[in-house]
């Protein structure tokens, strides 16, 4: 099976709930190369419903998924009766889950607990036997990137040009340099516990990945020298949203492989 397929299958099991028949917004995966023509033929031909009343919105490519919103609530099942959609779930709010107040959680027992020691003597990420630069994916609320342990850790788009307001890059994004913003559509990133409401949870979860050592600062992150292409939701974020972040790493990575490393950026995880 396609690892892509396979990955997606995953994802939208995980995100299926029980919802009350009718709902007006939707993620969709459309079938094979199916597209938004397909799409609407099938309304057509099924005599389901007219297009007209539906906005449809492509937010991650590599999956041929789109967001679908009505101006009617529409049921799974008559979805799923169109032949060019292959999965269909309710675009559900995010859960935003607090941070663990247990007065310990600073200290950094785990890092023993798993032997980190022993694989820093091994290697602290970094750069590749090919000189490329070991990047990590993260997708959050939103994060620091100002931090201390931070700011020298954070991937940067070399494609874009900051603050200019174009796409330089022609990825559909403007001023995407160290990632997507979801909430901003540009290069800031949410800032923790700011006016925004949001809590620690993103630079902590930052530092733990990729938190600079041996700097005699803050704590200590599992791969030290490595970058992180942040991607980040805001408060409101939905499953569409975590989708788009998923498809921009991934493209990334895409971008790498296909030029030989000369564009995007070599993500691991």
């Amino acid at each position: 099976m396609n690892l892509k397929k396979l990955h997606l299958s995953f994802l939208f099991c995980i995100i299926s709930i029980t919802i009350l028949p009718g709902q007006s917004n939707w993620v969709i995966q459309l079938k094979g190369g199916a597209g938004t023509r397909d799409l609407q033929s099938g309304w057509i031909n099924s005599g389901l419903r007219a297009s007209g009343n539906m906005t449809i919105k492509s937010i991650a490519p590599h999956f041929n998924i789109i967001t679908l919103t009505s101006t009617t609530n529409i049921t799974k099942a008559e979805l799923l009766k169109n032949p060019a959609i292959l999965y269909a779930e309710p675009n559900t709010p995010l859960e935003v889950r607090a941070t663990p107040n247990d007065p310990l959680i600073a200290q950094q027992w785990h890092l023993n607990n798993i032997s980190a020691p022993k694989a820093w003597d091994q290697g602290t990420g970094g750069l590749t036997f090919n000189k490329d630069t070991v990047v990590m994916g993260f997708i959050d609320l939103g994060i620091l990137t100002t931090h201390e342990d931070l700011k020298n850790r954070i991937w940067v788009n070399r494609a874009e040009i900051a603050g200019n307001g174009k796409d330089d890059d022609g990825n559909g994004y403007v001023d995407d340099v160290n990632g997507l913003s979801i909430k901003y559509k540009n290069e800031k990133h949410t800032v923790d516990n700011s006016t925004d409401g949001l809590n620690n949870h993103g630079t902590s979860v930052a530092g733990l990945m990729a938190g600079e050592s041996n700097n005699s600062k803050g704590i200590s992150g599992m791969m030290w020298n490595s970058k992180l292409m942040v991607t980040t939701l805001g408060p409101t974020g939905n499953v569409a949203d975590l989708i788009e972040c998923f498809n921009y790493i991934l493209d990334q990575r895409v971008k790498y492989n296909q030029s030989n490393g000369k564009q995007g950026a070599l993500v691991v995880t």
